[in-house]
């Protein structure tokens, strides 16, 4: 078959809503059954031309049915792109990894080693050389690199943990030296800037990013944050490296093409020396230098046992085309949310209905306005046993469009529905049932920031909004209502920030405080153990009066000392807030 031609099939397999001769011959055979008398079954009897206008207007309710899921859902469908669905919170190091790499501009790469059970992060961040092979003169300033670094985190902070420290890591200035012999007919110059760009890549490595895998392939696509400037498959989030040897860097020469083989390889590290084997240390990283300003390049290239002339200029521009196609980005556009999500597709206007009448000859005196003979009336009743059925048939069709307006929210089971559809979780069982109903309407208004803060922390320097609530929290407001007052602490963000501190036995630990709910203690606490992961600790303090008062009071002061930066003040406050949680007088 040739493509793009339409061919309609000479016996289509059609559904049996669908097919007309199968539903005619079916009525025609239940009226000789039931009523033989009401027709002679002639073509043009009006008893067989009113079966036809029937099973006519079944076919048509039939094909409405079977439109496809995204034409039956109209606008509600394009609030359900699979990346609004898919997508997770960064979740594990690679997580952060990738979105640190993706939102931190002029980061080369990055590594995350958890602390253990206290929660905290030791983050460090391999600036981006303006081009890696080329060492500067001056070390640029990467100053901001570490505030924009610490918050993207903050951002997106999970709960009860945090970040223990954050560095840049040092450069060390690395040569290679190496008689490098190529294949007759290689262009020298080629050749060596491959081999710059691969030895640099191996010292200092850098993810690569690309465009979004297939549609075919997306199953795995949105198994990490979304990334705005390009995928980064995980084989390109490896280790640092802590170890050079020779072999290492031989192997990534000869695996160039037009490479056939490499002599006196020498590596030089400054401070160490020339060696077979590096050892790097954890706060620095190998920064290649190619010998560019110097007169001859380290790396000698030969050809049929001859010395190659290398031109340095085209050697540099070549390197930089290598470098400029692996630090491309691949922004994340409206086509790839089509792409990878709900189909475009054609406004439908389903609840439509013309009635049955008009559609008979004119002879049937249905054709337009009130019906004048008594029997023309008399046939009218007759069909609007038929149309009443068919017309709402069309309106909860059409209805479906339309789940996520405030007219069809009245039925819990779409609420749920829309939740579930949302990615949100519905109101646990422990739930007052009067609420229940609202607290769904609120948890759907909110599915995007609930989405957003899912296992997440507060931001520290969020002014408003719902970042200033951990996850849990705004779920747990938004269920609970205005009269029930609830603040979660984290215990690992009450760590002392100026100097050492030693008290990092409740780092995975929260704290709930909860004022208005006395007689309803034991029904909040089984929806905050539900709220909570299983992971944390969880603490809980029902207080009122005085109590909550001077809580409150500390809290809020705590949180703006946080945001301003004043660490001093913050530690000061911290002490007070966990004197409060650990008193258990009061």
């Amino acid at each position: 078959m040739v493509e793009g031609i339409a061919v309609l099939p000479r016996n289509p397999v059609l559904s049996p809503v669908q097919d007309y001769v199968s539903l005619k011959a079916e009525a025609i055979g239940a009226v000789q059954r039931l009523c033989s008398d009401w027709t002679d079954f002639n073509a043009h009897d009006p008893g067989l031309t009113l079966i036809e206008l029937l099973c006519f207007a079944i076919t048509d309710l039939g094909y409405r049915v079977r439109l496809p899921v995204e034409e039956l859902l109209g606008a509600c469908a394009k609030s359900l792109a699979r990346p609004a669905l898919f997508a997770a919170p960064p979740v594990t190091a690679y997580d952060f990894r990738r979105l640190l790499l993706d939102r931190v501009e002029g980061l080369g790469n990055t590594w995350l080693t958890p602390g253990g059970a206290t929660g905290l992060y030791d983050v460090r961040l391999q600036a981006a050389l303006p081009l890696p092979g080329v060492h500067p003169d001056a070390r640029p300033s990467y100053r901001r690199l570490t505030e924009r670094a610490r918050r993207v985190w903050e951002r997106h902070r999970p709960l009860s943990e945090d970040i223990g420290s954050i560095r840049l890591l040092e450069p060390r200035r690395t040569v290679v030296r190496a008689r490098v012999r190529i294949e007759h007919g290689t262009q020298a110059e080629s050749v060596l800037a491959q081999v710059l760009f691969r030895i640099a890549l191996t010292l200092a490595p850098e993810p690569r990013r690309s465009h979004p895998p297939e549609r075919e392939t997306s199953g795995t696509l949105w198994d990490s944050p979304i990334m705005l400037n390009g995928w980064i498959a995980p084989g390109e989030l490896g280790d640092k490296p802590c170890l050079i040897e020779h072999d290492q860097i031989w192997d990534r020469i000869v695996d160039v093409p037009g490479v056939l083989g490499v002599d006196d390889l020498r590596l030089w590290v400054k401070g160490i020396g020339t060696s077979s084997r590096i050892e790097v240390a954890p706060e620095e990283y190998l920064c290649f230098d190619g010998g560019f300003k110097e007169a001859a390049l380290p790396i000698k290239v030969e050809r049929d046992g001859k010395r190659c002339s290398i031109d340095h200029g085209e050697v540099l521009r070549r390197l930089i085309r290598l470098w400029t196609a692996h630090r491309t980005r691949y922004p994340f556009k409206d086509r790839d949310q089509n792409a990878s999500g709900v189909a475009s597709t054609k406004p439908r206007t389903l609840a439509n209905f013309s009635p049955l009448g008009p559609q008979l000859p004119r002879v049937y005196g249905l054709s337009s306005g009130v019906p004048e003979a008594a029997t023309a009336r008399q046939l009218q009743g007759f069909l609007s046993l038929f149309e009443a059925p068919m017309r709402q048939f069309c309106r909860q069709i059409s209805e479906l469009g339309t789940l996520d307006s405030q007219g069809s929210q009245g039925e819990p089971h779409w609420l749920d529905l829309l939740l579930a559809l949302r990615g949100v979780a519905p109101p646990p069982a422990a739930l007052f049932d009067a609420r229940r109903k609202n607290v769904r309407r609120a948890l759907l208004e909110a599915h995007g920031a609930l989405a957003q803060r899912r296992g997440r922390g507060f931001d520290p320097e969020a002014r408003g909004g719902p970042r200033r609530l951990a996850g849990p929290e705004l779920r747990m407001r938004l269920m609970l209502g205005e009269t029930v007052r609830i603040t979660l602490v984290e215990h690992v963000m009450l760590r002392q920030r100026v100097g050492k501190s030693g008290n990092d036995d409740h780092s995975m630990t929260v704290s709930a405080v909860i004022a208005g709910a006395e007689a309803d203690r034991a029904r909040i606490t089984a929806i905050l153990r539900d709220e909570v992961p299983a992971y944390i600790g969880l603490r809980l303090h029902f207080w009122e009066g005085p109590r909550w008062r001077r809580f409150h009071h500390v809290h809020r002061l705590w949180r703006s000392a946080l945001r301003l930066g004043e660490l001093h003040a913050a530690d000061e406050l911290a002490v007070q807030l966990r004197g409060l949680l650990e008193d258990p007088v009061g």
